[in-house]
């Protein structure tokens, strides 16, 4: 027995209605026949499969709350999968439920603004709902018409999705590669704020840069973050620069790997930014791996090679170990000369860094003309001239040696032209500035200007404090200003500038370091001083000098008075109490145990001054 869909127009009584009908046999049956069913549609043949009556059609139509057409239909499906008689009634729920879900679904694309597929959902809808058709044909519901209309309409977008995903696509190639640019180009405005010393302003122009770059760029990323750090720490802003390095590490180690240069040229960063802060322990080991990578290259004649060579001779001199820092200068002196030439800024920074490892060990001749000639190649280096922050510092250790010399002429108009360019070019602010202020007060300590020197200390000292108080600058700038005072027998003002100063330096670089020994040093000198234990024993006279006059013998003990202080060695010489002859009226000595006192006029006798620190970075 084969089913098939019949179409039955009674008068006009009823627009359309679906019935499963006998192909063989169309008379009324009983189960398993067919059924005529009077419905508010009118009448509708059913297939009474199911032994259907017309009561429970339409309480199905009631309850289900869906047309007895569509519920015809909902039998035809039944019939079609073998759905058994005891599942009748779930079933018919099931499909009604998911009929009237389509129903409310089409809903939502009523207002497609695509015409073609606003046609193919309205045909759909018409084989979901039954109805006529523009010419008054009727249209008998027919859900897998209705599907395949559906399954076109989604071709039909699926092919516009494409579309639009293709052209999407090229939008974002036209997006990336805009972006691309647009962080090219603050990179090169970094580039030329660099060039113009407008170091904050430069560091920000490569973090922006960034954050425009496309995936796939992450080579370009470690390179403007590397930059934005080495701006920031030309800025004098160690902080920000920090995190920038550590991260173009972390980048280049996983873009480039561990051998590559760029990676050991993000070591060489990292170790100076912990070196400038006096944190050694932390810089070493960056500077030997560099090093070792730069070793184990293709090309050893490298300008990188040569600065990590350098900036480890340099921590080596800082710590006091000579003999590791000169075969080091050596190398990276030799490397650039023949990579840049003797005419080169980079040759003028070995010249003046190993004219400092001779200045630090008071080899004063060997120091001038290596400090001389690195100026000379300075003023008359392409990009460099006298604005530079190299030119400026090699200019300042220049007239720190002629001061260490008391050619104090010669020193001070280059630390006042120091000081004004710095001023210029970094700001009151940067930690360099301090370094000049610095360097003009000890000049005019050494003279005697208490009233010009002071404010100079004090200022720096300022300065160095934003760096944070665990800083090494502003270390130095607290045993500076502590050693002023002391030098005036200001040594209650002195003490807790020298503590503070010993714990900071101690905490960063060790007690060995040459710093920490120094200030060390002053400090117990300073406390001595306090608790009157300060003396001074003659074992040895200077044929010749003023300590007859003054009838100084063998075996008397100095001691300070009234806070002033005497500084001095066994030996008595010429230079004995030199800078406090302007602030001494009268000074005693023990002979004998009897305290004698002396009475001194300005310049009569002199101090023989201890070893000074050179702070100068």
């Amino acid at each position: 027995m084969k089913w098939q869909v019949t179409v039955l127009l009674c008068c006009g009584w009823i627009n359309n209605v679906f019935a499963l009908v006998d192909t063989e046999n169309s008379q009324t049956v009983g189960q398993g026949g067919t059924a005529v069913a009077n419905t508010s549609s009118g009448k509708v043949i059913i297939n009474n499969h199911y032994g259907i009556s017309e009561e429970v059609f339409k309480k199905y139509v009631n309850d289900l709350g869906v047309t007895d057409v569509a519920l015809a239909n909902f039998f035809k499906i039944l019939e079609q999968n073998n759905v058994d008689r005891a599942d009748l009634d779930k079933k018919l729920r099931e499909i009604a439920e998911n009929y009237k879900k389509w129903s409310e679904n089409a809903k939502l694309l009523e207002n497609s603004d695509d015409p073609k597929v606003k046609e193919l959902l309205r045909q759909a809808r018409e084989f979901r709902e039954g109805g006529k058709d523009a010419q008054g044909n009727a249209i008998p519901i027919d859900f897998s018409k209705s599907d395949e209309l559906l399954a076109q309409a989604f071709e039909e977008k699926l092919l516009k999705i494409k579309r639009v995903q293709e052209m999407e696509e090229k939008v974002k190639a036209v997006g990336e590669k805009e972006k691309l640019e647009a962080a090219r180009i603050l990179a090169q405005r970094g580039n030329v704020l660099d060039t113009q010393l407008k170091y904050a302003e430069a560091a920000d122009c490569y973090q922006r840069a960034t954050k425009f770059l496309p995936e796939g760029f992450e080579k370009d990323k470690g390179d403007y973050l590397n930059n934005a750090g080495l701006a920031f720490r030309h800025a004098g802003k160690y902080q920000q620069a920090f995190p920038l390095y550590q991260n173009a590490l972390e980048i280049r180690e996983k873009v480039l790997s561990k051998q590559h240069e760029d990676y050991a040229e993000s070591l060489n960063n990292l170790a100076e930014l912990y070196q400038e802060q006096g944190q050694y322990d932390q810089a070493i080991p960056l500077y030997q791996e560099a090093l070792k990578i730069y070793e184990q290259g293709l090309n050893k004649q490298n300008p990188d090679h040569a600065e990590s060579l350098n900036n480890l001779a340099l921590l080596y001199k800082s710590q006091g170990k000579y003999e590791q820092a000169f075969p080091l200068y050596q190398e990276a002196l030799k490397i650039r000369e023949q990579v840049r030439g003797k005419q080169h800024e980079d040759y003028a920074e070995s010249l003046n860094d190993l004219a400092l490892f001779y200045h630090a060990q008071g080899k004063y001749e060997q120091a001038l003309p290596l400090y001389q000639e690195a100026l000379r190649i300075y003023e008359h280096a392409s990009g460099i001239g006298k604005r530079h922050p190299d030119y400026v510092t090699n200019l300042n250790n220049l007239a720190n040696l002629y001061s260490d010399q008391e050619q104090y002429e010669q020193a001070l108009p280059l630390l006042k032209d120091a000081l004004t360019i710095r001023e210029q070019v970094l700001g009151k602010q940067h930690p360099y500035y301090a370094v000049s202020l610095n360097s003009l007060a000890e000049l005019y300590r050494k003279q005697g200007w208490r009233e010009q020197a002071l404010p100079l200390y004090q200022e720096a000292l300022k300065i160095c404090k934003h760096l944070g108080n665990q800083h090494k600058d502003y270390a130095i700038r607290l045993h500076n200003l502590a050693y002023f005072y002391s030098s005036q027998g200001e040594y209650e003002k002195a003490l807790p500038l020298f503590q503070q100063a010993v714990e900071i330096q101690t905490k960063l670089s060790g007690e060995k370091n040459p710093h920490s020994r120094i200030f060390a040093k002053n400090l117990r000198r300073v406390q001595n001083y306090l608790d009157g234990k300060y003396q001074v024993v003659v074992e040895q006279i200077t044929p010749g000098s003023s300590a007859s006059l003054l009838g100084i013998e063998i075996g008397d003990i100095f001691t300070h008075y009234n806070q002033q202080s005497i500084l001095g060695k066994s030996q008595f010489t010429e230079k004995f109490a030199k800078e406090f002859a302007d602030t001494i009226g009268e000074f005693k000595l023990l002979r004998d145990g009897k305290m004698l006192t002396f009475q001194l006029k300005p310049n009569e006798i002199e101090v023989e001054l201890e070893e000074k620190l050179k702070s100068e970075p």
